[in-house]
């Protein structure tokens, strides 16, 4: 059996999921690093530096840790969920049936086939230069869930050496 590596990089920067997590996670630590350390807070639209009193720090950086701690834990579960196709999923093939993009994100929409039924799947993605290359029709290789086979994921996007 040949062993299928994901690539981290292209989780990050192609699930959208784990980009918005991962990007939560970062701008919540250094907002909460920024109050806890310094004691300035960048506030409203024109990015005016307000001091915050010692006293009062802990509630904002409980809050801006949280979302932190909250973003990470989604990272984490996402990323998660893709390395488990990527260990325990069936390797089908499938052909990319509508490709949306709007701004800096898109849906893949796919079908495949497995055990003689045919099945539909969606992915939501971040566009890269790599994701826009995808086009309708094109085929690509599936990775299923052995006990859902209704829950699928594209594994070229993923796969490390790809795309």
């Amino acid at each position: 059996m040949i062993e299928r590596k994901y690539s981290m990089k292209k989780i990050i920067s192609h699930d959208y999921a784990s980009l918005l997590s991962f990007i939560c996670f970062i701008i919540m630590a250094v907002f909460a690093a920024e109050i806890y350390f310094v004691g300035y807070f960048i506030s409203g639209k024109s990015f005016d530096l307000v001091y915050i009193p010692a006293d009062e720090r802990f509630i904002h950086y409980c809050i801006f840790g949280g979302l932190a701690l909250i973003g990470l834990l989604v990272f984490i579960c996402r990323t998660s969920v893709i390395k488990s196709y990527f260990t325990n999923g069936i390797e089908v093939k499938g052909v990319i049936t509508d490709l949306m993009y709007w701004r800096d994100r898109g849906r893949i929409m796919f079908s495949y086939a497995i055990e003689g039924q045919e099945r539909q799947g969606k992915l939501a993605i971040h566009i890269t230069k790599a994701t826009a290359n995808l086009g309708k029709g094109n085929e690509i290789k599936v990775l299923v869930k052995p006990e859902n086979h209704s829950k699928a994921i594209v594994m070229d996007i993923f796969e490390e050496n790809r795309l």
